[in-house]
């Protein structure tokens, strides 16, 4: 016995465009995470960027602070120097008093040995020779010169202590600025490497997000041609005497317009918006919904009359569950029917102020109601 031949159920207009949706809707929040990511990223990198400007402006700052006291520990070790080289010349300039006192005192050794008594008086000839030496001195002022220039030896070894002291404490800024400098750089290269690698991610990012913003231009592309074939077939089974022939044509997307809330055909702009205020002033706020493309109505086919070809395009209304008109039938394509809301909940029933408002009043603006549902109302009670 032959084996039973299975036929896979072809793909409907309704199946294609609900994937394509589903995929750009898939598309899209994966852009908006995207978007998130490559936000993130941007901020991180800003961060990155201020810290590194933080750091340049530390390292400016310590740099000079190194180049001041490298100056000033130049100009300690100049003041060294010269402080040295005044000690020396002082010390030359005492060394040549001392030999001119020697003598002068050998002089007046001399010539004291010749005067009045004698070295062998039994006076110590070297403290004769110093008496008189120091007596000479006196007498000539040599005293004041001498004394004036162990000042000015004292006064310059405090001044090479100072320069000592100077140049030390310079060293030591300049070894601690040194080591700070050092470790800011460490910290600055750890900062711009980062920056390199958020920069490296930012693009890639960038790059992913440019892809996702194509695929899903792509994909809407895909929907819209999608959606004109379905209308293009629509249109055909109409002239082919098909459903919805005398209802007239669905119109193209550009026709409808929002007011008051509803989406609908351009040519009841005036008639809705009227409605709505008239009934608001009568204090009832309606609700709902309008315009419904073609793509919208096969997919309420499938969910209300089944998925094959005969439940979309074929099947009696009253057949579904609720009733649902066939593709290309309905006002709504056209955008020419509300289903109406009264209080945030669908007007099941008459017996209620929505309804009883539109029973007395929507005819007057071209509105007319669907006996067998009470919240449907179109321009010719379809």
């Amino acid at each position: 016995m032959a084996g039973l031949l299975v036929v896979a159920p072809r793909t409907s207009p309704a199946d294609e465009l609900s994937d394509l949706r589903a995929e750009r809707e898939a598309v899209q929040a994966a852009a908006a995470e995207q978007a998130a990511v490559v936000n993130g990223l941007s901020a991180d990198l800003n961060e990155v960027q201020v810290a590194l400007r933080t750091l340049t402006v530390s390292v400016n700052a310590l740099e000079l602070s190194v180049a001041e006291a490298q100056r000033e520990l130049e100009g300690a070790q100049a003041e060294l120097s010269a402080a040295e080289t005044a000690r020396a010349e002082t010390l030359a300039e005492i060394d040549l008093l001392r030999e001119d006192l020697a003598i002068r005192a050998i002089q007046s050794f001399q010539s004291f040995g010749q005067g009045e008594g004698s070295v062998l008086d039994g006076t110590d000839p070297i403290e004769l020779v110093r008496r008189r030496a120091f007596d000479s001195a006196i007498a000539r002022g040599d005293v004041d010169l001498v004394e004036e220039l162990r000042r000015a030896e004292d006064l310059l070894e405090a001044d090479e202590e100072r320069a000592e002291l100077a140049r030390a404490d310079a060293e030591a800024i300049e070894a601690g600025l040194a080591e700070d400098v050092a470790e800011l750089d460490v910290i600055k290269a750890q900062q711009e490497a980062l920056g390199q690698e958020l920069t490296l991610r930012l693009l890639a990012e960038e790059e992913r997000q440019r892809e996702l913003a194509a695929q899903d231009a792509e994909l809407a592309g895909q929907i819209e041609a999608e959606e004109e074939r379905i209308r293009q077939e629509l249109a055909a089974r109409q002239a082919g005497g098909g459903s919805g022939g005398d209802r007239g044509p669905i119109p193209d997307a550009s026709e409808i317009i929002r007011v008051r809330g509803f989406w609908v055909h351009q040519s009841i702009e005036a008639n809705v918006a009227a409605l709505i205020d008239a009934a608001a002033a009568d204090g009832i706020n309606f609700g709902g919904g309008g315009w419904r493309s073609s793509a919208s109505q096969i997919a309420l086919r499938k969910a209300h009359c089944g998925t094959s070809e005969y439940a979309i395009w074929e099947m009696p209304s009253s057949q579904c569950r609720p009733p649902t008109a066939r593709p290309g039938a309905s006002m709504h394509e056209r955008g020419k029917a509300i289903d109406f809301t009264f209080n945030g909940r669908i007007i099941g029933t008459r017996n209620n102020d929505g309804y009883r408002w539109l029973a007395a009043n929507a005819a007057s603006y071209g509105f007319f109601n669907l006996p067998s549902e009470p919240w449907h109302w179109s321009t010719n009670g379809k």
